[in-house]
């Protein structure tokens, strides 16, 4: 973990809070990452590529994009955690989903170290 990593929570449009996991670079104004994790959440593994991305020199943030329905990470090594990762992927709402996206992506080019420009990418659930 980088020694500016923190977990955060970001207004939703809908008055909500989406918790996520925020890594800074060492130098700022830095682009902004949004990443979208894997069906498992915002597990150790999501959290690495957050930090690695960081090092690499992005503002880089991974949300909980399961917050309405099944928050927090799951783990595949925990019987019954896999069927409840399929479950909320599949009742995942995508324009809810779309809508946290540009609330991600707004508070986080609000923030002072931000250099204006942004990307998205995700794994697995996220690539979709």
């Amino acid at each position: 973990m980088t020694n500016t990593a923190r977990d955060i929570t970001i207004p939703s449009a809908d008055g909500g809070a989406i918790p996520a996991y925020l890594a800074m670079p060492a130098v700022v104004p830095a682009p902004v990452l949004v990443m979208v994790a894997a069906v498992m959440g915002v597990d150790a593994g999501a959290r690495e590529w957050v930090d690695r991305y960081a090092e690499h020199g992005f503002i880089t943030v991974a949300p909980d994009f399961f917050w309405r329905t099944t928050p927090g990470p799951l783990s595949s090594d925990v019987p019954g955690e896999r069927e409840r990762a399929r479950g909320r992927s599949k009742s995942f709402d995508r324009n809810a989903g779309v809508r946290d996206i540009a609330a991600v992506r707004d508070f986080m080019l609000g923030l002072p170290e931000s250099n204006g420009k942004w990307s998205l990418s995700g794994y697995c659930f996220g690539g979709r």
